[in-house]
């Protein structure tokens, strides 16, 4: 072996030797979400940080901001994503049974408001109508047909494994309007190569829509929203006149007067599994109904699974008598098709004219919005 005298190091770090009596200086280096610190322990000792290696579905070094009307997935503590700033994606390989990681070191963004970028997607929404209450965005990684990169992109969708054919894939410049289960891509790429591909759902935060404009705005993030976080345990309220309601009313807008009520409310849950939950409460009528037309309380996103997917309870407080009657309900479409009240005298199904001055009349019940299909 050379001795110390005989050896003529020109790079610094860690010192290996050979067989052939060679010594070399080396440094170690990191991949796949391995970070390593003062690399060849020239001024101090070498620290691995194993912080980046994520199980599949599980991001690291992404987080979500939003700030003057620009929304972005960026690194976990807010700074732009970067080659010494890197998020990555652990998730399904395009080839079956694998996984692969991917990072990610440059952030992506979306423009809200009036003359955003997402403007016109409406997400399965309906262009004039106005949400100005919150409801819930999922963001998704998707995987692009080479295996190598990754596209964030946003549903109101929470179920997805594999995404959306193309024609119902949107970008800037390119809206394409088909369902509540369309995407929109934050990146300009080439759709076909991330349409039918592996993805994975990173979390959620919230927005509003201005059907006026057909424009969203992201509301201001708080600790529900970001990756990690699906708004299960969320309450939201869905608005009146909107997915086909009448004016000021929760029904579906028919050829008679639908009832109105001194206060009304329909709230909702979503969970990742695509069902909803939903509760309605219309209390004392101050506008009674006209016409033997039938009364159809409308869902706040549309029921994935056909006719008669699911049950509803339904309690009508009839004022004139003052009891109160049960029956059950099933969805089908965008609304909740009543099957009639049992003992109360009304035909299958009730009218707008059954609801008069003073009845109350509440439902309840849960189904499935977006119930997952392979494409």
């Amino acid at each position: 072996m050379a001795t110390n005298n005989a050896v003529d190091l020109t790079n610094t770090g860690i010192v290996v030797y050979d067989g052939a009596g060679t010594f070399y200086g080396r440094s170690i280096t990191g991949t796949g979400g391995i970070d390593i610190t003062n690399d060849d322990g020239v001024s101090g000792n070498i620290n691995v940080d194993g912080s980046g290696i994520s199980s599949p579905n599980q991001p690291q070094n992404l987080g979500i901001s939003y700030s003057g009307g620009t929304f972005s997935v960026c690194s976990a503590d807010g700074t732009a994503l970067s080659g010494s700033n890197i998020g990555y994606v652990t998730m399904q390989d395009n080839t079956a049974g694998q996984i692969v990681q991917i990072p990610v070191t440059a952030n992506q963004t979306f423009t809200d408001g009036s003359s955003g970028t997402i403007d016109n997607a409406l997400l399965g929404l309906v262009s004039g109508d106005i949400w100005a209450t919150d409801i819930p965005i999922f963001l998704y990684a998707v995987l692009n047909d080479d295996g190598d990169a990754v596209n964030f992109m946003v549903s109101r969708d929470p179920t997805r494994k594999i995404s959306p054919v193309n024609t119902s894939i949107s970008k800037t410049g390119s809206i394409i309007n088909v369902d509540q289960s369309d995407f929109f891509s934050l990146g300009d790429v080439t759709i076909t190569d991330y349409d039918e591909n592996p993805c994975c759902c990173l979390g959620a935060f919230r927005m509003q829509f201005d059907g006026s404009t057909n424009s969203w705005t992201v509301q201001a993030l708080n600790d529900y929203d970001g990756i990690g976080q699906f708004h299960e345990m969320t309450r939201f309220e869905m608005p009146s006149g909107v997915n086909g309601s009448a004016a000021s009313t929760y029904f579906q807008s028919n050829a008679g007067t639908e009832p109105r009520f001194t206060t009304s409310r329909v709230y909702y849950w979503v969970n990742s599994s695509g069902n909803v939950k939903y509760l309605g409460e219309h209390n004392s009528c101050n506008v009674s109904g006209v016409g033997a037309n039938e009364l159809l309380p409308t869902l706040p996103a549309r029921c994935g699974g056909g006719s008669g997917n699911d049950g509803y309870i339904f309690h009508f407080l009839d004022s004139a008598t003052g009891k109160m009657f049960i029956e059950m309900g099933t969805m089908n479409g965008g609304a909740i098709y009543i099957s009639g009240i049992n003992a109360s005298g009304f035909a299958p199904g009730i009218t707008n004219a059954n609801i008069t001055t003073t009845d109350s009349f509440s439902y309840q019940g849960i189904y499935s919005a977006w119930p997952f299909t392979q494409p």
